[in-house]
């Protein structure tokens, strides 16, 4: 009988440490840049006239300074860490920010929405409202923030020089309008 209960109490501490290693190596996975896509591809709702931006298209418009990113993020995850020069349009405050972007920012202005990364939907939804306003160049970058920072690629913070990619200085502000 002794036996038996020994048995019983090891096989539930062996199980516990596998569930526990199990969690710990699912969050580790969420949690990294490099993760493994364990739900295999997410089906991605499209928006007419909203075209797609990946991670090597991205960082071209951002080194040619051909378009203007747009975070879609909330202003805490935007002062964290940011693609530099992007501007701050968050899905929450979407439609008290945008009635002023029609005076600032030109409606031919190619405008590159993103936000967290693949799970996130709220840059589509920015670019979706982007379009109904009268912007006739927008494009989604999926990847997002989690995979422009998992590339090393130049990210900005809230009072903080670009840490990243080392550019010249001239390269470091992405395009925007008025400088032309």
């Amino acid at each position: 009988m002794l036996d038996r209960e020994i048995l019983c109490a090891a096989g539930r501490r062996g199980a516990l440490i596998c569930l526990v290693s199990a969690i710990v190596g699912l969050l580790f996975n969420a949690a990294s840049p490099r993760g493994i896509d364990l739900l295999g591809p997410v089906p991605r709702r499209t928006v007419e006239g909203v075209g797609e931006v990946s991670l090597e298209e991205a960082w071209d418009l951002y080194r040619g300074k051909t378009g203007l990113f747009v975070d879609a993020r909330s202003k805490k995850e935007f002062d964290a860490g940011h693609i530099p020069g992007a501007m701050l349009l968050p899905l929450d405050d979407l439609d008290e920010v945008l009635s002023s972007w029609k005076s600032l920012i030109p409606s031919d202005t190619l405008l590159i929405t993103y936000c967290s990364g693949a799970g996130c939907d709220s840059s589509l939804d920015v670019a979706e409202s982007l379009r109904e306003e009268g912007y006739s160049r927008v494009k989604v970058f999926f990847g997002g923030w989690k995979k422009w920072k998992g590339a090393g690629y130049p990210v900005e913070k809230k009072g903080r020089e670009p840490e990243g990619r080392s550019l010249p200085e001239s390269k470091r502000k992405a395009f925007r309008p008025e400088e032309e």
